[in-house]
């Protein structure tokens, strides 16, 4: 699974289209709508990343993980810890 469809699924399992859930949540369904095709990555920022798990209620292990991945990143506590790739492959692999 990849971090848009996460986003998506997420957003129609609590029962919004993509234009309800951007005028609730003050988002615009542009860059919405490429978060979830994949087409522009996760934040950046933890704080919105935190603030979009709790919208949508994620609580998905490697929602983190898969945010990362969008912009080609590895997670903060793989830095330089190339021996935790499996793991981390395991980890996604797993949720």
């Amino acid at each position: 699974m990849t971090y848009g469809e996460l986003l998506r699924i997420s957003r129609e399992n609590l029962g919004y289209n993509l234009r309800e859930f951007c005028r609730e949540f003050g988002y615009d369904p542009a860059n919405w709508s490429k978060m979830e095709t994949g087409e522009r990555p996760a934040p950046k920022d933890r704080e919105a990343l935190i603030k979009i798990k709790d919208q949508l209620k994620i609580e998905e292990a490697s929602y983190f993980d898969l945010a990362c991945l969008t912009r080609n990143n590895l997670p903060e506590d793989l830095w330089g810890k190339e021996d935790d790739f499996i793991p981390f492959f395991e980890r996604l692999r797993h949720g």
